[in-house]
């Protein structure tokens, strides 16, 4: 990922916000994969692609509800 993608989609969060939670996810697939030696990068990889998309998902949810606006239910039906 692009170094611009990342800080676009982090705007609202703080970098070392983001590090941390990536921190504390390889902590625990690491610990959930047995603690096994020599595979951290691929533990950090995967933490970080799931913190990242996390984050991606929950600022599509904003946009996505700032879209129907304030006339419109939960589900995007008007609202009578």
């Amino acid at each position: 990922m692009l170094a611009a993608e990342t800080h676009a989609m982090t705007h609202s969060v703080d970098r070392e916000q983001v590090r941390a939670l990536i921190a504390v996810r390889a902590y625990e697939i690491w610990e959930n994969e047995g603690r096994p030696h020599g595979r951290d990068a691929l533990h950090w990889k995967r933490a970080e692609q799931e913190i990242l998309a996390s984050i991606r998902d929950s600022a599509g949810v904003g946009a996505h509800a700032d879209h129907w606006g304030s006339r419109s239910g939960v589900d995007g039906r008007q609202k009578r």
